[in-house]
């Protein structure tokens, strides 16, 4: 009796060693107070854009959700931040995302499905400042100080641009698609080459 009793002991013991151990070698990817201020859209709120045309419309934020260890591998716990506006005039929806591990830059990952389905990696550093990048021949990254959209002023604004082939073959007349961003206002303006697709409206 006595010796089942301490092999069940150790066979315990060595349970909660084996699993502690285990936790020992999972990294967790916790998001920062410097992540939560790059998103300034709030579950509820209403945002006003206007299009080529002239014509208005609303986004609502329909989803504002963190998910810990959205990704839970056997060795990582990585947090996700997703936030997803909706128009109800028209099928046009957008999705931002962060995702709390990156080997060098955080991102805002960022998808519209207007006209297009448009996908921008917007880029910063720990401090959440936005970084430049001009090196890749697929898609660039501007700040600027201050920049004037439609007679309005906005400060510390990020320009991610992405270059998309209109035809089959991949080297043939890549178009610029522009995005602007601040954290301030979220999305201020999205371009297909020279026509601006839409642009927030204050």
């Amino acid at each position: 009796m006595k010796t089942k009793i301490l092999g069940l002991i150790a066979l315990i013991l060595t349970t909660v060693l084996a699993f502690s151990c285990r936790k020992d070698k999972v990294r967790y990817y916790k998001l920062t107070e410097i992540d939560y201020q790059m998103i300034p859209y709030k579950l509820g709120q209403t945002v006003n854009f206007v299009d080529s045309l002239g014509q208005s419309f609303v986004l609502t934020v329909i989803k504002d959700t963190i998910t810990e260890g959205a990704i839970d591998t056997k060795y990582e716990s990585i947090d996700r931040w997703l936030v997803s506006l909706k128009s109800e005039l028209r099928n046009f929806w957008i999705s931002l995302v962060i995702e709390e591990k990156w080997n060098f830059y955080k991102h805002i990952s960022i998808t519209t499905s207007t006209f297009n389905s448009y996908s921008f990696l917007i880029s910063y550093d720990n401090e959440g400042k936005f970084v430049t990048d001009t090196t890749s021949s697929f898609d660039k990254q501007y700040n600027y100080d201050s920049l004037e959209i439609n007679n309005k002023v906005y400060y510390d604004v990020v320009e991610n641009i992405i270059c998309k082939a209109h035809t089959s073959h991949e080297n043939e007349n890549k178009i610029p698609i522009g995005l602007l961003y601040n954290k301030t206002y979220g999305i201020l303006q999205l371009a297909d080459k020279d026509k601006v697709l839409f642009t927030i409206d204050n």
